[in-house]
């Protein structure tokens, strides 16, 4: 991989996670069914409409932590996308999710919509992934992760993804000392990951 690492997050940017997780608070609870694009808020307790408090949350992820095939069972956000990035030769995964085997829940979940022989981190801090793993390019939904990793690899492209959970977070993003940048999706941000040859393809 002589171009570096372009490394991608999975819930929020590949993974529908809030449908999963507002399915379980409907069979447990009889609370909405939401969905990725429509979570307007980071904890889902904040979040009124869902009718989801504290300790419902907490009942949920108790289910999600002990069930070792939730995490290989989530809706693709995008399904063609899957098949793009299938096409791409130095691309890695990192990931923070809680539960049993959770890297061969996520191999699962990616190959099962076409992405083959992923390479899947988990990792609760992802900046120390991304400098071993000599990363250029970053994708993901949560601004603490963008910080962390654009402090430690300033040249490295580091990309937040739009979504109205992290809407607070963008202008500080944006205009702040790591002037980084916002992409409507990921199909952006492999587009501009592309124009600055980051990517080995594999034809």
């Amino acid at each position: 991989m002589s171009k570096g690492v372009i490394s991608i997050d999975v819930d929020g940017v590949l993974a529908n996670f809030t449908r999963a997780f507002t399915r379980l608070g409907y069979q447990l609870f009889k609370t909405p069914v939401s969905d990725n694009e429509a979570q307007q808020f980071w904890m889902f307790e904040d979040f009124p409409e869902l009718g989801l408090t504290k300790v419902k949350c907490a009942e949920i992820w108790k289910i999600i932590k002990s069930d070792p095939y939730f995490w290989a069972e989530l809706d693709p956000l995008n399904i063609s996308l899957m098949h793009r990035i299938n096409s791409i030769k130095n691309r890695i995964f990192i990931t923070n999710r809680p539960g049993i085997a959770t890297d061969k829940q996520t191999v699962a979940f990616l190959e099962r919509w076409g992405v083959y022989e992923p390479v899947v981190l988990v990792a609760e801090k992802k900046a120390p992934v991304a400098v071993e793993y000599n990363v250029v390019a970053h994708l993901d939904d949560y601004i603490v992760n963008c910080e962390e990793i654009k402090a430690a690899l300033p040249n490295a492209y580091v990309a937040l993804v739009a979504k109205p959970y992290n809407e607070a977070y963008r202008y500080d993003w944006q205009t702040g000392p790591y002037q980084g940048e916002v992409v409507l999706s990921a199909d952006d941000f492999f587009n501009k990951c592309d124009e600055r040859g980051l990517i080995e393809w594999a034809w």
